[in-house]
């Protein structure tokens, strides 16, 4: 969209339904889904909208994408609930020289994963039993670090250095509705530092 003349150019061709996209780091390429076959699969575009979109991921289940790293080399998305899983988070390379891979697999559900802009860190949500959802943190190369109970992410500031959050509050819980914090990521690399949310 031209927002300054309020001009609109088609972007997508496909007739089928597109969901959800995400930029490239460097803002050339769009990561998009879509269900031509019926199920939601992943393609890439060059943002100029020149030449014809690219299929990163196709099979039967369906896949929204999530977050490039921050060399704009690999793509994390989720795949949804299925009569064999919950949702996951898998990875692929943009560039098509590896097949997907799972990225976070259990029997519970993984969601919303993002890296950090400085592709320090790996911060996504996962529904911890009885608990409800928490967040999860990872370090580079998917070293665990920290687990917050009871918190969401929603946005890494852009050096890095901090994670927005939002406290989620129980669905048996009255009392104060959810409220968002900044997480320290040097308190959360260092346990002795105490809650990153405090």
């Amino acid at each position: 969209v031209d927002i300054a003349r309020g001009l609109r150019t088609r972007f997508t061709f496909e007739p089928t339904d597109e969901q959800t996209a995400v930029w490239s780091p460097d803002g050339t390429r769009l990561a998009y889904n879509a269900r031509p076959k019926g199920y939601f699969d992943l393609f890439v575009k060059d943002a100029a909208g020149v030449g014809p979109e690219r299929t990163l991921v196709s099979d039967t289940r369906n896949k929204t994408p999530l977050s490039w790293s921050p060399d704009g080399k690999v793509l994390l998305y989720s795949v949804g609930v299925s009569v064999v899983s919950n949702a996951d988070v898998w990875q692929v390379p943009v560039d098509g020289s590896a097949p997907p891979s799972a990225f976070l697999q259990s029997p519970f559900n993984e969601t919303d994963a993002r890296f950090s802009p400085d592709g320090r860190w790996v911060a996504y949500d996962h529904q911890m039993r009885q608990a409800g959802w928490g967040l999860m943190l990872l370090a580079e190369h998917g070293q665990f670090v920290r687990a917050l109970p009871g918190w969401r992410a929603i946005e890494f500031e852009r050096n890095g250095s901090r994670l927005l959050a939002m406290q989620v509050r129980p669905a048996d819980d009255d009392g104060e509705d959810g409220w968002y914090a900044l997480l320290d990521l040097a308190a959360a690399d260092d346990p002795g530092r105490g809650d990153p949310a405090g």
